[in-house]
């Protein structure tokens, strides 16, 4: 199948294009498919498995690496709801060093969230700027990537090279909910006595905590769910609900998608395969991933991402942007992304004897809900008592008189 979808991809481009993908078992490592180009023996860049980097190197993962600096601010305590600054172009670095979005797209201050969707790089290195990129680089190597990584602001932006296999299992530790898995591709040898002489030993080591790695996996929903996604529509043809990022290193030089469902994750690059070869801009990899996992997982039942409590959301670098931004304007965001961040319930002033209209403005800023009871000495619609609970405000309303 992986065959199949690399040939079709093939016979869309030029013949100077190469195209690789890896699929990995996220539940042990289990490599289930490798496609290292179109002939190891004919590429143009010699005997090298484009999948695997072996007999060559890796490539700039571009935009797909922005993945690690999210799980990293995730797991430091960022909630994805804040507000970024993703206005471009902008400098950094004693040298000035110029970074803008595609295109030079002004997306102004957005969410994290919203951020991921468009890939926004300059919210992304004002993100790392925050984590900090050694952070960023740790994590993912302990998430499952082994090559080299410079800790400079710019590795969100994909510019240390990674394979293909790195990145499949990589993201495989977010769709196992944050149990990584050493890539494996041979399970058992046995010898003509039937003995077993090799065995793949279990490698599952938890690196991320479960409710990190699904928030992290429910934002990178948004790259295939919402419009301004940059993988929008590419999800496979059964309906499987998957999640991922799309990347496209310096002058489209080379071209990836990396995602996964609960049970298959799915590296895909497209490039030159002698070096850095400018492609056409219009040039990604959705069709490419999207035609091989629509293959591997037909006639799968769909299989809904595990639920997964929220994280602490406990940096201060959340309040420190919303009182930068405002709060108005962040819980316009909020809602925006579905989300809103409510006032503490046990600050909420009294709303007694006011009536259920007058009470949801003296309670805006606050989830609240009500309950309605019969009162002889109360009238119909008047806020009887209230209280702090699961979280929320809650109303008692008079109904009137039972009778």
């Amino acid at each position: 199948e992986a065959e199949a979808a690399r040939d079709a991809q093939l016979a869309r481009m030029s013949s100077d294009l190469d195209a690789a993908l890896v699929a990995v078992d996220p539940s042990n490592g289990h490599v289930l498919a490798m496609v290292g180009g179109k002939d190891y023996n004919s590429t143009q860049a010699g005997q090298v498995n484009l999948a695997t980097g072996s007999g060559g190197s890796g490539r700039q993962a571009g935009s797909a690496f922005k993945t690690f600096t999210l799980t990293a601010a995730i797991k430091a305590g960022i909630d994805p709801s804040t507000l970024i600054d993703c206005t471009s172009p902008m400098t950094i670095g004693t040298d000035n060093t110029r970074i803008e979005n595609f295109g030079n797209i002004d997306y102004g201050i957005r969410s994290i969230r919203r951020a991921t969707a468009v890939s926004s790089n300059t919210g992304y290195i004002r993100l790392i700027q925050e984590v900090g990129a050694q952070n960023v680089a740790d994590l993912a190597h302990e998430m499952g990537i082994t090559s080299d990584l410079s800790a400079v602001p710019t590795l969100t932006l994909g510019t240390s090279s990674v394979t293909p296999l790195e990145m499949a299992s990589a993201y495989a530790t977010l769709a196992s909910g944050g149990v990584r898995h050493d890539a494996v591709v041979v399970t058992r040898i046995v010898n003509s006595a039937g003995e077993t002489v090799y065995e793949a030993p279990d490698s599952s080591t938890r690196v991320l905590e479960e409710d990190v790695a699904g928030a992290v996996t429910d934002v990178l929903r948004t790259v295939f769910e919402t419009s301004e996604g940059t993988a929008y529509g590419a999800g496979p043809s059964n309906g499987q609900p998957v999640a991922g990022k799309t990347g496209t290193s310096d002058n489209f030089v080379d071209h990836w998608l990396v995602g996964y469902s609960p049970t298959l994750s799915c590296a895909t690059w497209i490039g030159n395969p002698a070096g850095s070869i400018e492609t056409p801009a219009s040039l990604d990899c959705n069709a490419l991933w999207q035609n091989f996992m629509s293959r591997a997982l037909a006639g799968t039942a769909v299989q809904q991402f595990p639920t997964a409590q929220k994280p602490a959301y406990n940096s201060d670098f959340n309040q420190r942007q919303k009182a930068r931004y405002g709060k108005e304007r962040q819980q316009e965001t909020d809602e925006e992304d579905g989300e809103r961040d409510y006032d503490d319930p046990s600050t909420a002033p009294s709303v007694v004897g006011q009536t259920l209209a007058q009470a949801a403005q003296t309670l805006a800023g606050y989830e609240a809900g009500y309950v309605e009871e019969p009162s002889d000495t109360v009238a119909a619609g008047i806020v009887i008592s209230q209280e702090a609970r699961d979280g929320m405000v809650v109303l008692t309303v008079s109904t009137g008189p039972s009778s």
